[in-house]
């Protein structure tokens, strides 16, 4: 008796797809199956690493310009009470920062990215930013009046909001 049913299952199958074939405006469907190359899976999995590696740089990248910010912040906030050697010191991490922002976009650009590409540019941007809050920061260093010293501080973090903004649209 199943072998009844199986094969009355298949007389209806094979009634149905010549049916559907002798259908003047059916097309009998193609199942393409690409299978990739050895090149082609190469391919994906360099990019695959190229955009872990990405990641990885700007990752990095992103924590050091928000420490930076947050201390600018904090010298901000605090420009009255604190000492000069806070604002040198300051003054040191946004330097740091400016290297690091240069150093990473190369990097990316050693590894095969485009310069064209959003992160280079990012990186290279917080670079950029980073180079002129270490000169606000600098700036506020170096003077002894209260007001130009909270102007400085502000700008140098306006700066790193910048850079913050830059990096982590990558």
């Amino acid at each position: 008796m199943a072998e009844q049913d199986e094969k009355s299952w298949w007389d209806e199958a094979q009634e149905w797809v010549h049916t559907q074939a002798s259908e003047p405006d059916q097309q009998p469907v193609a199942v393409e199956t690409d299978e990739l190359t050895a090149e082609e899976l190469e391919q994906a999995r360099w990019q695959a690493e190229l955009g872990e590696y990405i990641d990885s740089v700007c990752g990095h990248l992103k924590l050091e310009v928000d420490a930076a910010y947050q201390q600018g912040n904090i010298l901000l906030a605090t420009s009255n009470t604190s000492t000069r050697e806070e604002f040198e010191a300051f003054t040191g991490q946004c330097a740091a920062l400016s290297v690091q922002g240069y150093t990473a976009a190369s990097q990316l650009v050693a590894a095969g990215v485009q310069e064209w590409v959003y992160s280079v540019k990012a990186c290279n941007e917080v670079g950029h930013w980073a180079t002129s809050a270490s000169g606000h920061a600098g700036s506020a260093a170096t003077s002894e009046s209260p007001t130009e010293i909270h102007g400085f501080l502000g700008s140098a973090v306006e700066d790193l909001q910048h850079a913050s903004a830059s990096i982590n649209g990558a």
